[in-house]
Formats: C-alpha cells, sequence, structure tokens
C-alpha cells in the first residue's frame, strides 16, 4: 500500500511538470519562421471617376473666296481710272507701263527705271535721269521731254510742246515723227541719235541737227 501511494504522487508531479511544457511549445511552434501569419483583410478603393470629354463638331465656315483683285504696285497703283492726279513717279529700278493715261503733273524716271508709254497725255514734263529707257509712242506732253545720263530712248509720233533735249546718255536713242513746239536739242550722246521726220518750230542742234 504504501509503494502504490508512492508511485500515484510521482504521476502526479510528472503530469503537471510535462502539461505547462506542452503548451509552450504549442505557442512557439505558432511563432516559428515559415509559419503562415494571419494578415487583416484587404481593403479596395472604388475606382476613380473618369470623364469622358463630349466630341467637337467643326462648324462650318462662313468665309466665301474673294473675287478682288490683287492691288497695283509701283507706278500702276498711281493711276485711278485711266488719270493720275499730280506727279507720277517711276521708281529707281521699276520697270512702268501705261496706256492711254492722263498724267496732270509731271513723270519723273529714275535710276534703273524705265517707262513704256502708249497714247499718254502729260500735262507736265517727262524727265529722265539715269534711267535704263524712256519709250514713248504717241500722246502729247505740254511740257518738256528731258533725258540725261540714262539709257536707251525711242520717242515716236509725239506732239511736245516744249522742247526734246537729250544730254549724255550712253545707249542708243531714236526720236522720229514727232511734233516739237521747241527744240530738238542733242549733246554728249555716245552713240549719236537716230530719227527723220521731226516736225520742230524751234532750232534742231548739235547731234539732231539732220533728224
Amino acid at each position: 500500500m504504501k509503494r502504490i501511494l508512492t508511485t500515484w504522487s510521482y504521476d502526479v508531479r510528472y503530469s503537471t511538470t510535462i502539461l505547462p511544457a506542452a503548451a509552450l511549445l504549442a505557442l512557439l511552434a505558432g511563432c516559428a519562421p515559415g509559419a503562415p501569419a494571419t494578415q487583416p483583410p484587404a481593403t479596395t478603393s472604388p475606382p476613380a471617376a473618369t470623364t469622358t470629354a463630349a466630341p467637337t463638331t467643326a462648324q462650318p465656315s462662313d468665309a466665301q473666296p474673294s473675287d478682288a483683285q490683287p492691288a497695283a504696285t509701283g507706278c500702276e497703283a498711281q493711276v485711278q481710272e485711266n488719270r493720275v492726279d499730280g506727279d507720277l513717279e517711276v521708281r529707281r529700278g521699276e520697270t512702268c507701263g501705261l496706256s492711254r493715261v492722263t498724267v496732270s503733273g509731271n513723270i519723273t524716271v529714275r535710276e534703273g527705271a524705265a517707262l513704256t508709254a502708249n497714247d499718254v497725255t502729260v500735262n507736265g514734263n517727262i524727265v529722265g535721269e539715269r534711267h535704263e529707257d524712256v519709250t514713248m509712242t504717241g500722246g502729247q506732253v505740254d511740257g518738256n521731254i528731258q533725258l540725261d545720263r540714262g539709257g536707251s530712248a525711242d520717242i515716236e509720233g509725239v506732239r511736245i510742246d516744249g522742247d526734246l533735249q537729250s544730254t549724255n546718255n550712253r545707249d542708243a536713242q531714236r526720236f522720229a515723227d514727232n511734233t516739237i513746239g521747241g527744240n530738238l536739242q542733242c549733246t554728249g550722246n555716245q552713240p549719236a541719235p537716230t530719227g527723220e521726220a521731226n516736225t520742230v518750230a524751234g532750232d534742231k542742234q548739235d547731234q539732231c541737227r539732220g533728224l
């Protein structure tokens, strides 16, 4: 009887020692590396709102093709309804063509410029200085035609109330069939002007004596 009690007492001690150790092992097993951790449930954000621009429709243009003519430039811009009120200038290097136009003032042909006039009436003078060319066919000049240190010239069939003067020009010149109320004067030109049949109320002088 005494032995039995001793054995039971031993078993009780043994069991009370083992149970806490088993609980500790179970706790450590839960924290061991590789053990799956319990994560809190993930929260999802609502999708961001998107905006779509309304399609734009191109509006038809009210613009209509223009029938306007390009603006005149140079000497032509000075002509209004076949008339120039005042003086007309042919600018340096410009080429000017006039037909059946009346100029109430003078026509000035600048350096390197060219004038072609057909049946033009000039109430003043035609002056060319260092010009490239002056050509006039028909028409009338109430003043003088003066050509100085320029290039070529062709004056034909023009009524000139004043003088026709040609001085120190360096290209071919021809004066023919003109009616001149003053003098026909030509000096220092190379070559000398040519022409014929000019009716001169004054004198035919120097290089134009035989014209």
